[in-house]
Protein backbone atom coordinates (compact mmCIF):
# COMPACT_ATOMS: atom_id res chain seq x y z
CA UNK A 1 0.00 0.00 0.00
CA UNK A 2 1.09 3.41 -0.76
CA UNK A 3 -0.28 7.36 -0.12
CA UNK A 4 -0.22 9.53 -3.22
CA UNK A 5 0.58 13.05 -1.91
CA UNK A 6 -0.32 14.80 -4.81
CA UNK A 7 -3.72 12.73 -5.98
CA UNK A 8 -4.68 12.47 -2.01
CA UNK A 9 -5.16 8.67 -2.85
CA UNK A 10 -4.44 5.43 -0.89
CA UNK A 11 -3.39 2.54 -3.44
CA UNK A 12 -3.18 -1.04 -2.78
CA UNK A 13 -1.45 -3.03 -5.32
CA UNK A 14 -2.76 -6.93 -4.79
CA UNK A 15 -0.89 -10.49 -6.52
CA UNK A 16 -4.65 -12.06 -7.82
CA UNK A 17 -3.92 -15.52 -8.66
CA UNK A 18 -6.22 -17.60 -10.24
CA UNK A 19 -6.58 -21.34 -10.01
CA UNK A 20 -5.20 -23.20 -12.81
CA UNK A 21 -5.75 -26.65 -11.74
CA UNK A 22 -2.08 -27.15 -11.56
CA UNK A 23 0.66 -26.56 -8.98
CA UNK A 24 0.58 -22.76 -9.58
CA UNK A 25 -1.56 -20.74 -10.12
CA UNK A 26 -2.23 -17.93 -12.59
CA UNK A 27 -1.37 -14.43 -11.79
CA UNK A 28 -2.28 -10.93 -12.47
CA UNK A 29 -1.21 -7.64 -10.56
CA UNK A 30 -4.36 -5.28 -9.75
CA UNK A 31 -4.21 -1.84 -8.17
CA UNK A 32 -7.54 -0.28 -5.99
CA UNK A 33 -7.64 3.48 -4.92
CA UNK A 34 -9.26 5.29 -1.95
CA UNK A 35 -9.91 8.02 -0.89
CA UNK A 36 -10.47 7.97 2.37
CA UNK A 37 -8.30 4.26 3.36
CA UNK A 38 -11.80 3.00 4.09
CA UNK A 39 -14.60 2.63 1.04
CA UNK A 40 -12.40 1.39 -2.14
CA UNK A 41 -12.47 1.16 -6.10
CA UNK A 42 -13.29 -1.53 -8.37
CA UNK A 43 -9.30 -2.88 -9.44
CA UNK A 44 -7.66 -1.95 -11.79
CA UNK A 45 -5.61 -3.90 -14.04
CA UNK A 46 -1.52 -2.79 -13.56
CA UNK A 47 -0.12 -6.61 -15.37
CA UNK A 48 -2.89 -8.47 -17.75
CA UNK A 49 -3.45 -12.44 -16.79
CA UNK A 50 -1.24 -14.26 -19.38
CA UNK A 51 -2.48 -17.44 -18.25
CA UNK A 52 0.13 -18.52 -16.59
CA UNK A 53 2.40 -17.37 -12.99
CA UNK A 54 4.02 -14.24 -14.93
CA UNK A 55 4.03 -11.86 -12.32
CA UNK A 56 5.07 -12.12 -8.10
CA UNK A 57 6.38 -9.78 -5.45
CA UNK A 58 4.92 -7.29 -6.44
CA UNK A 59 5.36 -3.59 -4.31
CA UNK A 60 4.38 -0.05 -4.69
CA UNK A 61 5.68 3.38 -3.82
CA UNK A 62 4.40 6.71 -4.38
CA UNK A 63 6.61 9.97 -5.14
CA UNK A 64 5.57 12.53 -2.42
CA UNK A 65 8.80 15.04 -3.01
CA UNK A 66 7.29 18.32 -2.88
CA UNK A 67 10.72 19.48 -4.78
CA UNK A 68 10.70 16.39 -7.44
CA UNK A 69 10.05 16.66 -10.68
CA UNK A 70 8.13 13.55 -10.84
CA UNK A 71 6.13 13.47 -7.95
CA UNK A 72 2.52 12.36 -8.74
CA UNK A 73 3.75 9.12 -9.98
CA UNK A 74 3.63 5.65 -8.36
CA UNK A 75 5.23 3.02 -9.14
CA UNK A 76 4.33 -0.66 -8.92
CA UNK A 77 7.26 -3.14 -9.45
CA UNK A 78 7.48 -7.38 -9.60
CA UNK A 79 9.64 -9.89 -10.57
CA UNK A 80 8.75 -10.95 -14.51
CA UNK A 81 8.20 -14.76 -13.89
CA UNK A 82 9.50 -15.29 -17.28
CA UNK A 83 12.78 -13.71 -17.27
CA UNK A 84 13.51 -12.96 -13.42
CA UNK A 85 13.56 -9.51 -14.43
CA UNK A 86 12.40 -6.47 -12.77
CA UNK A 87 9.16 -4.81 -14.15
CA UNK A 88 7.66 -1.84 -14.26
CA UNK A 89 3.99 -0.10 -14.45
CA UNK A 90 3.54 3.97 -13.75
CA UNK A 91 0.63 5.61 -12.79
CA UNK A 92 1.03 9.76 -13.11
CA UNK A 93 -3.00 9.99 -12.71
CA UNK A 94 -3.69 8.53 -9.01
CA UNK A 95 -3.74 5.07 -10.11
CA UNK A 96 -6.61 5.53 -12.88
CA UNK A 97 -4.31 4.05 -15.26
CA UNK A 98 -1.07 2.23 -15.61
CA UNK A 99 1.66 1.92 -18.10
CA UNK A 100 2.26 -1.40 -19.93
CA UNK A 101 4.88 -2.84 -18.23
CA UNK A 102 8.42 -2.62 -19.10
CA UNK A 103 11.73 -4.64 -18.05
CA UNK A 104 14.60 -3.74 -16.58
CA UNK A 105 17.42 -5.95 -17.78
CA UNK A 106 19.91 -4.53 -15.22
CA UNK A 107 18.12 -6.11 -12.87
CA UNK A 108 17.05 -9.61 -12.17
CA UNK A 109 16.54 -11.08 -8.74
CA UNK A 110 13.08 -10.85 -6.44
CA UNK A 111 11.82 -8.86 -3.41
CA UNK A 112 12.27 -6.05 -4.58
CA UNK A 113 11.68 -2.71 -2.21
CA UNK A 114 10.78 0.44 -4.64
CA UNK A 115 11.82 3.80 -2.90
CA UNK A 116 12.09 7.40 -3.78
CA UNK A 117 14.02 9.61 -2.45
CA UNK A 118 13.52 13.72 -2.08
CA UNK A 119 14.85 14.26 -5.24
CA UNK A 120 12.55 11.90 -7.61
CA UNK A 121 15.09 9.27 -7.67
CA UNK A 122 13.57 6.05 -7.91
CA UNK A 123 15.59 3.13 -5.91
CA UNK A 124 15.11 -0.33 -5.86
CA UNK A 125 16.35 -2.81 -3.37
CA UNK A 126 16.35 -6.51 -4.21
CA UNK A 127 17.94 -10.16 -3.09
CA UNK A 128 19.80 -12.23 -5.50
CA UNK A 129 21.19 -15.82 -5.11
CA UNK A 130 25.01 -14.33 -3.32
CA UNK A 131 24.19 -10.78 -2.47
CA UNK A 132 21.57 -7.77 -1.78
CA UNK A 133 21.44 -5.55 -4.78
CA UNK A 134 19.88 -2.04 -5.53
CA UNK A 135 18.79 -0.22 -9.02
CA UNK A 136 17.89 3.08 -9.82
CA UNK A 137 16.34 5.41 -12.13
CA UNK A 138 16.70 8.99 -13.01
CA UNK A 139 14.34 9.53 -14.66
CA UNK A 140 10.70 8.56 -13.58
CA UNK A 141 10.93 4.77 -13.73
CA UNK A 142 11.24 4.81 -17.60
CA UNK A 143 15.16 3.83 -17.67
CA UNK A 144 17.15 1.81 -15.10
CA UNK A 145 21.00 2.26 -14.91
CA UNK A 146 23.63 -0.46 -13.99
CA UNK A 147 22.78 -2.40 -10.92
CA UNK A 148 24.51 -1.72 -7.61
CA UNK A 149 25.87 -4.32 -4.48
CA UNK A 150 24.70 -2.81 -1.60
CA UNK A 151 25.91 -5.94 0.63
CA UNK A 152 26.46 -9.48 -0.23
CA UNK A 153 24.30 -12.38 0.92
CA UNK A 154 25.15 -15.29 2.95
CA UNK A 155 21.90 -16.78 5.02
CA UNK A 156 21.31 -20.03 6.35
CA UNK A 157 17.84 -22.11 5.57
CA UNK A 158 15.66 -21.45 8.73
CA UNK A 159 14.74 -24.89 10.00
CA UNK A 160 11.08 -25.98 9.29
CA UNK A 161 10.19 -22.66 8.05
CA UNK A 162 9.52 -20.95 4.79
CA UNK A 163 11.72 -17.70 5.67
CA UNK A 164 13.86 -16.68 2.34
CA UNK A 165 15.99 -13.59 3.01
CA UNK A 166 14.05 -10.93 1.72
CA UNK A 167 15.16 -7.44 2.46
CA UNK A 168 13.03 -4.90 3.70
CA UNK A 169 13.86 -1.32 3.35
CA UNK A 170 13.12 2.57 3.87
CA UNK A 171 13.99 6.08 3.60
CA UNK A 172 14.70 8.55 6.24
CA UNK A 173 13.75 12.48 6.05
CA UNK A 174 17.01 13.32 4.16
CA UNK A 175 16.79 10.81 1.59
CA UNK A 176 19.22 7.83 3.33
CA UNK A 177 18.53 4.54 2.39
CA UNK A 178 18.17 1.69 4.87
CA UNK A 179 17.93 -1.72 3.80
CA UNK A 180 17.52 -4.68 6.75
CA UNK A 181 17.80 -8.52 6.47
CA UNK A 182 18.69 -11.83 7.90
CA UNK A 183 22.29 -13.07 7.32
CA UNK A 184 24.70 -15.30 8.69
CA UNK A 185 28.29 -14.54 7.78
CA UNK A 186 29.50 -13.40 11.18
CA UNK A 187 28.49 -17.27 12.58
CA UNK A 188 30.91 -19.91 12.00
CA UNK A 189 29.56 -22.97 9.34
CA UNK A 190 27.75 -20.22 7.56
CA UNK A 191 25.33 -20.85 5.53
CA UNK A 192 24.63 -24.05 7.29
CA UNK A 193 21.82 -25.80 9.86
CA UNK A 194 24.40 -25.00 12.62
CA UNK A 195 25.01 -21.07 11.75
CA UNK A 196 21.76 -18.85 13.10
CA UNK A 197 20.84 -15.24 11.13
CA UNK A 198 21.38 -12.63 12.48
CA UNK A 199 19.70 -9.04 11.41
CA UNK A 200 21.59 -6.98 9.41
CA UNK A 201 21.49 -3.74 8.19
CA UNK A 202 23.05 -1.14 5.64
CA UNK A 203 22.69 2.58 4.24
CA UNK A 204 22.88 4.95 1.45
CA UNK A 205 22.96 8.38 0.38
CA UNK A 206 22.21 8.04 -2.84
CA UNK A 207 21.74 3.90 -3.53
CA UNK A 208 24.79 3.34 -5.10
CA UNK A 209 27.50 3.62 -2.61
CA UNK A 210 26.82 1.86 0.23
CA UNK A 211 28.25 2.35 4.16
CA UNK A 212 29.34 -1.09 5.73
CA UNK A 213 26.88 -3.63 7.30
CA UNK A 214 26.16 -3.57 10.31
CA UNK A 215 24.44 -6.19 12.85
CA UNK A 216 21.28 -5.34 14.37
CA UNK A 217 22.12 -5.92 18.21
CA UNK A 218 19.83 -8.23 19.76
CA UNK A 219 22.54 -10.08 21.78
CA UNK A 220 22.46 -11.25 24.98
CA UNK A 221 18.88 -12.18 24.91
CA UNK A 222 18.59 -13.35 21.15
CA UNK A 223 21.94 -14.24 20.57
CA UNK A 224 22.39 -17.41 18.90
CA UNK A 225 18.85 -17.98 17.90
CA UNK A 226 17.87 -17.66 14.12
CA UNK A 227 16.28 -14.35 13.12
CA UNK A 228 14.61 -14.17 10.06
CA UNK A 229 11.39 -11.80 8.01
CA UNK A 230 12.26 -8.53 9.18
CA UNK A 231 10.06 -4.96 8.50
CA UNK A 232 12.32 -2.25 9.29
CA UNK A 233 10.30 1.06 9.41
CA UNK A 234 12.37 4.73 9.31
CA UNK A 235 10.60 7.78 10.90
CA UNK A 236 11.03 10.45 8.03
CA UNK A 237 10.91 13.12 11.12
CA UNK A 238 14.36 12.48 11.60
CA UNK A 239 17.60 11.96 9.92
CA UNK A 240 21.47 11.62 10.30
CA UNK A 241 23.03 10.44 13.56
CA UNK A 242 19.96 11.21 15.44
CA UNK A 243 17.83 9.12 12.82
CA UNK A 244 15.01 6.30 13.93
CA UNK A 245 14.55 3.65 12.98
CA UNK A 246 12.51 0.10 14.31
CA UNK A 247 12.93 -3.35 13.21
CA UNK A 248 9.86 -5.84 13.71
CA UNK A 249 10.67 -10.10 13.17
CA UNK A 250 10.59 -13.63 14.12
CA UNK A 251 12.80 -15.99 15.98
CA UNK A 252 12.98 -19.73 16.41
CA UNK A 253 14.00 -21.25 19.48
CA UNK A 254 15.07 -22.45 22.34
CA UNK A 255 18.57 -23.08 20.81
CA UNK A 256 19.03 -26.45 19.36
CA UNK A 257 15.56 -27.35 19.02
CA UNK A 258 13.65 -29.82 16.84
CA UNK A 259 10.49 -29.51 14.80
CA UNK A 260 8.92 -30.97 17.26
CA UNK A 261 9.96 -28.64 19.82
CA UNK A 262 10.81 -25.39 17.97
CA UNK A 263 8.57 -22.13 18.52
CA UNK A 264 8.39 -19.02 16.63
CA UNK A 265 8.24 -15.36 18.45
CA UNK A 266 7.85 -11.65 17.08
CA UNK A 267 10.12 -9.80 18.03
CA UNK A 268 10.77 -5.99 18.12
CA UNK A 269 13.92 -3.80 18.27
CA UNK A 270 14.54 0.28 17.56
CA UNK A 271 17.37 2.60 17.37
CA UNK A 272 17.65 6.45 18.09
CA UNK A 273 21.20 7.05 17.04
CA UNK A 274 21.04 5.43 13.47
CA UNK A 275 22.21 2.18 14.35
CA UNK A 276 24.85 2.37 16.64
CA UNK A 277 22.72 1.09 19.65
CA UNK A 278 19.57 -0.74 19.70
CA UNK A 279 17.23 -1.06 22.46
CA UNK A 280 16.64 -4.73 24.24
CA UNK A 281 14.59 -6.85 21.86
CA UNK A 282 10.93 -6.73 23.47
CA UNK A 283 8.74 -9.77 23.00
CA UNK A 284 5.37 -9.38 21.25
CA UNK A 285 2.99 -11.91 22.02
CA UNK A 286 4.09 -15.83 22.71
CA UNK A 287 5.92 -17.77 20.95
CA UNK A 288 4.31 -20.61 19.19
CA UNK A 289 5.19 -24.30 17.79
CA UNK A 290 5.73 -24.79 14.25
CA UNK A 291 2.51 -26.80 13.37
CA UNK A 292 0.33 -23.70 14.17
CA UNK A 293 1.71 -21.92 10.91
CA UNK A 294 0.54 -23.47 7.71
CA UNK A 295 2.56 -26.36 5.56
CA UNK A 296 4.39 -24.96 1.97
CA UNK A 297 6.36 -26.63 -0.07
CA UNK A 298 9.29 -25.19 1.48
CA UNK A 299 8.49 -24.86 5.25
CA UNK A 300 5.67 -24.15 7.76
CA UNK A 301 4.45 -20.81 6.37
CA UNK A 302 4.61 -17.12 8.41
CA UNK A 303 4.15 -15.10 5.68
CA UNK A 304 7.03 -13.11 3.48
CA UNK A 305 6.73 -9.94 5.02
CA UNK A 306 6.10 -7.87 7.91
CA UNK A 307 6.47 -4.34 8.22
CA UNK A 308 6.67 -1.32 10.72
CA UNK A 309 5.66 2.01 10.56
CA UNK A 310 6.08 5.95 12.45
CA UNK A 311 4.12 7.79 13.63
CA UNK A 312 3.91 11.62 15.36
CA UNK A 313 6.00 11.61 18.43
CA UNK A 314 8.59 8.91 17.46
CA UNK A 315 5.94 5.85 18.34
CA UNK A 316 6.84 2.92 16.09
CA UNK A 317 3.91 0.37 15.29
CA UNK A 318 4.76 -3.02 14.17
CA UNK A 319 2.90 -5.06 12.14
CA UNK A 320 3.54 -8.66 12.52
CA UNK A 321 1.73 -12.11 11.77
CA UNK A 322 1.41 -14.94 15.02
CA UNK A 323 -0.87 -18.10 15.33
CA UNK A 324 -2.30 -20.24 17.70
CA UNK A 325 -2.50 -23.89 17.72
CA UNK A 326 -4.44 -25.75 14.96
CA UNK A 327 -8.31 -26.64 16.06
CA UNK A 328 -11.77 -27.58 14.58
CA UNK A 329 -9.41 -28.85 11.48
CA UNK A 330 -8.14 -25.41 10.32
CA UNK A 331 -5.18 -22.92 11.26
CA UNK A 332 -6.15 -19.70 13.00
CA UNK A 333 -3.53 -16.88 11.85
CA UNK A 334 -3.72 -13.42 12.37
CA UNK A 335 -1.93 -9.62 11.64
CA UNK A 336 -1.86 -7.70 14.32
CA UNK A 337 -0.24 -4.23 15.32
CA UNK A 338 0.63 -2.73 18.57
CA UNK A 339 2.24 1.37 19.46
CA UNK A 340 5.66 1.18 20.93
CA UNK A 341 6.62 4.60 22.51
CA UNK A 342 10.96 5.51 21.87
CA UNK A 343 12.84 3.30 23.86
CA UNK A 344 16.19 3.67 25.58
CA UNK A 345 19.04 1.83 23.45
CA UNK A 346 22.02 -0.34 24.52
CA UNK A 347 25.67 1.18 23.57
CA UNK A 348 27.50 -1.61 21.33
CA UNK A 349 31.25 -2.42 23.20
CA UNK A 350 33.78 -0.34 21.30
CA UNK A 351 36.97 -2.39 21.31
CA UNK A 352 40.15 -0.90 20.94
CA UNK A 353 43.36 -2.10 18.64
CA UNK A 354 44.78 -5.16 19.67
CA UNK A 355 48.46 -5.23 20.45
CA UNK A 356 49.87 -8.79 19.36
CA UNK A 357 52.85 -10.33 21.37
CA UNK A 358 54.60 -13.72 20.06
CA UNK A 359 55.50 -16.34 23.01
CA UNK A 360 56.31 -19.17 21.52
CA UNK A 361 54.60 -21.68 21.03
CA UNK A 362 51.62 -19.22 21.99
CA UNK A 363 50.78 -15.49 21.01
CA UNK A 364 49.66 -13.26 23.37
CA UNK A 365 46.75 -10.84 22.70
CA UNK A 366 46.10 -7.85 24.46
CA UNK A 367 43.09 -5.59 23.90
CA UNK A 368 40.62 -2.67 25.57
CA UNK A 369 36.68 -3.12 25.51
CA UNK A 370 35.10 0.24 26.76
CA UNK A 371 31.25 -0.52 27.90
CA UNK A 372 29.01 2.24 28.27
CA UNK A 373 27.78 2.53 32.36
CA UNK A 374 24.08 3.54 33.13
CA UNK A 375 24.75 5.74 36.12
CA UNK A 376 21.85 7.92 38.39
CA UNK A 377 21.80 10.48 39.99
CA UNK A 378 18.93 12.76 41.61
CA UNK A 379 16.94 11.30 39.63
CA UNK A 380 18.47 11.57 36.03
CA UNK A 381 20.50 9.41 34.55
CA UNK A 382 23.74 9.66 32.70
CA UNK A 383 26.26 7.56 30.90
CA UNK A 384 29.87 7.02 31.97
CA UNK A 385 32.70 4.31 29.74
CA UNK A 386 33.81 1.82 31.90
CA UNK A 387 36.94 0.26 30.06
CA UNK A 388 38.41 -3.11 30.81
CA UNK A 389 42.32 -4.66 29.52
CA UNK A 390 41.74 -8.15 28.58
CA UNK A 391 44.79 -10.33 27.66
CA UNK A 392 44.92 -14.06 26.43
CA UNK A 393 47.78 -16.47 25.87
Amino acid sequence: MAYDRVHGVWLVSVLALRDAGSSLPFSSLLVSRSGDGRSWSEPVVTARDESRFAHDKNWIVCDNGPASPYAGNCYVVWTDSNTGALAVSISGDGGVSWTAPALAPSASGSGWQPLVRPDGTLVVIYETERSIDSVRSLDGGRTFAASSVVSGLRASPVPGMRAPALPSAEIDGAGRIVVAWQDCRFRSGCPGPAAPNDLLIASSQDGVRWATTRRVLTAPILNGLHHFVPGLGVDQASSGSTMRAAVVFSILGPRGCTSETCRVQSYFVSTTNAGVGWSAPQPLGSAQPLDSFPQSTTGRFLGDYVSTSFVAGGVAVPVFASATGPFDGRFHQGVFATRIPPLAVQEPLRVGQPTVTPRRPRVGVRVTIAAPVATVSRGSSTSAVRREDHAFG
